[in-house]
């Protein structure tokens, strides 16, 4: 970490603990209370987190087909937001958001990979635990890992056991097993204390392969998906019937992010910041609050953090970019959202957008305006019908983000730079020019108007030469990737993809090549250091591989792909010790 991101992270650590020590010191400074009047109860909150789920395939929001009969009975009892919109159609930013109540280019966290949750933010679990609260995660995907920084203030806190397979980057388990481990610690809490319970379900996450209870019936796999997690929903609110009913449970439903299911071009999620994309559900109950009530206005997964400190009477140490959902919603207000994938993963233009009730405006290098609809939907662009529309959005846009950057410096993703001697090292390998540190991220406002756009057609190309299918070999797939990269030379996820394809065709010199080709665009990209030091492994290059493995190791530490290579290799070489290290790990992964 730079000496400056240190002192950063110092300051705000220092300025957090220092808001809490004044909240305590203002506390200590009221008359004391009267005998006869001891203080309410601190409510407990679970907080349901549902990746990849769409609001409109919900019973609840309009869907006639869906089987989700849990969600839609709560929903009965609680407010339900129209509305609601992530912050960042990926996992660990728009989890990042609801953890910190900060938008991504503040918490800092852009993607999920190469980047994590700097300890330096105050989270929910950190505040809620300095508060009292016996604080327990438990998430379905090591994408939402202890590695990622989420896991910041839990006293439990668990997640899947990372395999040693190295095709499996995010290993996840289903909801019923992520239910036994919440059931586990339900039992053994102690219940004089309030709790702050988060449950995250990944089973609505491509691909869609629900239960055989679930599948049948459902309009598609997807759907059957999202019945199980309904259920799983369910399981949990039974297990905390006795909290509810006391008056003293604050439930809150959302999810991370919805699922494009091929609108556009594009299946899954990501990239597009379409409705289908970033529109999630959000239902809260707070306790003795309004039952069966819709709101209209525009919210985002970023109000979920100062919703639950409002109702557990904690202060944040630094002002949220996001609104208590128990205030009355403004009519004017508008939501922020991200993807800088395109960017990061593709070499197109960054997307955000800026939404409000009634419009929809999407900057990139070729902005957009759409008007709300009743289905969700985008339909007609209206950009050029509307240019002043257009400006005045635009205009809202940049004050709203250079307002909010100006409260708080965004804080670097804690990327490990090279050693000297690890740059040195790659030196003498040939690696000169792959060590430029942290890759500058674009500015919204500043945009290379050259830069390609995300298109159907795009999308449709990327899928079909990165996907495997029965009338795609694996030669033809590699021409067809060769020829992505042929046109367009920054497009990162292809290059990963070729890299692995021209390793499984055995070709290491080829694919080294193309991964040489990434590292310069990517330079932290740790699954292309380790798929480089496969092709050097192919080619019995050890010392090659394994310094690769080594920084693919700095940067991802339990990569279990790195980790697995890097013991064969320095076996290879006569390393014996440093090779049983190295399995010694991966068995610590499996337990």
């Amino acid at each position: 970490m730079r000496a400056s991101t240190i002192l950063i992270a110092a300051f705000v650590r220092f300025a957090t603990l220092a808001a809490l020590a004044a909240s305590v010191a203002r506390a200590q400074d009221l008359p004391p209370a009267r005998a006869d009047t001891p203080p309410a109860p601190k409510p407990s909150i679970v907080l349901f987190t549902l990746d990849t789920t769409r609001a409109d395939h919900l019973g609840c929001y309009g869907c006639a087909a869906a089987k989700t009969p849990r969600l839609d009975a709560l929903a009965k009892s609680a407010v339900r937001f129209e509305r609601a919109r992530t912050t960042c159609p990926i996992t660990l930013p728009a989890h990042s958001s609801m953890m910190t109540g900060l938008e991504p280019f503040r918490h800092g966290v852009r993607d999920n990979a190469g980047f994590r949750l700097d300890e330096a933010h105050a989270t929910l679990a950190e505040l809620l635990h300095a508060a009292g609260y016996a604080t327990a995660g438990f998430v379905a995907s090591t994408v939402l890992g202890r590695a990622s920084g989420i896991a910041q203030g839990f006293d439990v806190f668990e997640e899947p056991r990372r395999g040693t397979a190295a095709e499996m980057i995010y290993p996840s388990i289903r909801a019923p097993e992520v239910n036994a481990r919440v059931r586990a610690w339900l039992a053994r809490r102690d219940p004089a204390r309030p709790f702050f319970l988060w449950v995250h379900y990944y089973d609505p996450h491509a691909p869609y392969e629900p239960p055989p209870e679930f599948a049948a019936g459902a309009a598609t796999p997807y759907d059957g998906e999202i019945s199980a997690v309904d259920a799983a929903v369910g399981e949990v609110l039974d297990a905390l019937a006795d909290v509810d009913r006391s008056g003293r449970l604050l439930t809150i439903v959302t999810a991370d992010h919805g699922e494009g299911l091929g609108f556009r071009g594009e299946a899954t999620h990501s990239i597009y910041l379409y409705e289908p994309l970033v529109r999630v559900p959000l239902l809260v109950k707070w306790p003795g609050g309004p039952a069966g009530t819709v709101r209209a206005d525009a919210v985002s997964g970023v109000d979920v953090f100062p919703t639950v400190l409002e109702a557990a009477g904690v202060a944040a140490p630094l002002a949220p970019d996001g609104v208590s959902l128990a205030k009355p919603g403004a009519a004017d207000r508008h939501v922020y959202c991200e993807s800088l994938d395109p960017w990061l993963n593709h070499g197109w233009s960054p997307l955000f957008t800026w939404a409000g009730r009634d419009l929809e405006y999407l900057h990139s290098t070729a902005p957009e305006l759409y008007a709300a609809t009743p289905d969700h939907l985008e339909g007609e662009d209206l950009a050029a019908a509307r240019p002043d529309d257009v400006a005045r959005l635009a205009a809202g846009l940049r004050q709203f983000v250079e307002e909010r950057a100006a409260l708080g410096p965004a804080l670097a993703a804690s990327r490990v730079a090279l050693t000297p001697e690890r740059r040195a090292e790659l030196a003498q390998l040939g690696y000169v020019g792959v060590d430029a540190g942290d890759v500058t991220l674009p500015d919204p406002f500043a945009l290379d108007p050259k830069l390609p756009r995300a298109t159907p057609e795009r999308l449709e190309r990327f899928t079909r030469a990165t996907t495997p299918r029965k009338d795609l070999t694996l030669e033809a797939a590699i021409a067809e990737m060769q020829a992505i990269v042929a046109d367009e030379p920054g497009e990162i996820a292809v290059l990963d993809a070729l890299g692995r394809a021209l390793i499984l065709a055995k070709r290491g010199r080829d694919g080294a090549k193309v991964l040489q080709q990434l590292l310069r665009l990517r330079p932290n990209h740790a699954d292309a250091w380790s798929n480089l030091g496969a092709c050097h492994q192919l080619e019995k290059e050890f010392d090659a591989a394994i310094a690769c493995y080594q920084r693919s190791l700095e940067l991802d530490p339990n990569g279990p792909g790195a980790l697995t290579n890097l013991a064969a290799c320095l076996k290879k070489v006569g390393r014996d010790a440093e090779a049983a290290a190295i399995r010694a790990r991966l068995e610590a992964q499996k337990r």
